[in-house]
């Protein structure tokens, strides 16, 4: 028992040296370093795969928006602004009905001029086109990475001894069990003829005790209590409020008998 115990310790030691974060310099900012090129590889190991998931899910949203923002400031924007400086100079310089004044070729919303909500000619469009293609491949090729990415750090989470000695990785829940297999034996019996190459090591089934918990917890505590009472008056630290014996009303068949006893030591007869 001891060795395992020693064995135990070693293992569980071993697991915190290995899942120590990396030994940082001395300086405020000396962090920003390690974690903007730690490998995920090590992140793995060390924060494991849901955690290492949901970063690489924020640096994939990183870069896709990143990327478009490049292409949706640098190329769409400004030509929103051409295209509607153009649409308003050439309302303008459209001849106009005799009494009607021709149209203002300033924008009247300088945040417009960044949309297409003025972009009149067609051939300006076609930008957009090219640019929502651009955007739906750029998301398409992102999101296949991920997952082809996620496969593969699945496949190695399955196959790592973290997870082949980890019991909740072979644990299965069952719910809404019949009243035939409400049973530890007989859900046990039931697992272990179903045929599986591996059979089953230990079959438990949950009941719901709503309050009794709680009523446990109060019966200890009230138990502690009555101890230490009992303690504190056979020690002789504790004097009964009453000053004599109580009277106690024993039935034998039928009739009544008085009889003069002590509280505590009546019941600790009794008890023993």
């Amino acid at each position: 028992m001891l060795e395992r115990h020693s064995k135990n310790t070693v293992r569980f030691f071993f697991f915190i040296y290995r899942k120590r974060a990396p030994k940082l310099d001395q300086g405020y900012f000396s962090w920003v370093g390690p974690v903007w090129s730690c490998p995920d590889n090590e992140l793995f190991e060390k924060i494991g795969l849901d955690a290492v998931v949901f970063i690489r899910f924020l640096r994939m949203c990183r870069n896709v928006f990143f990327v478009m923002a490049i292409v949706g400031c640098g190329a769409l924007i400004p030509i929103n602004v051409i295209a509607t400086k153009e649409a308003k100079k050439a309302a303008a310089e459209k001849p106009q009905p005799d009494g009607q004044p021709a149209p203002d070729a300033a924008p009247k919303d300088t945040v417009s001029m960044l949309t297409m909500q003025d972009v009149e000619d067609p051939k300006w469009l076609w930008a957009h086109v090219g640019g929502a293609w651009f955007f739906s491949l750029v998301m398409y090729f992102a999101m296949h990475h991920g997952y082809r990415t996620f496969l593969q750090f699945r496949t190695k989470y399955f196959e790592s001894e973290t997870y082949q000695e980890e019991v909740a990785s072979r644990t299965i829940m069952l719910a809404g069990l019949p009243s035939s297999l409400q049973t530890d034996d007989k859900l046990f019996k039931f697992m272990n003829d179903m045929g599986f190459s591996d059979k089953p090591v230990q079959a438990l089934v949950g009941r719901k005790v709503n309050k009794l918990p709680e009523l446990m917890d109060k019966h200890k505590k009230m138990v502690e209590q009555l101890e230490k009472v009992v303690a504190r008056y056979f020690a002789g630290k504790l004097q009964p409020r009453c000053s004599g014996p109580m009277t106690c009303y024993l039935q034998i068949g039928y009739h009544c008998k008085a009889q003069n006893v002590n509280t505590l030591g009546s019941v600790s007869r009794h008890r023993s």
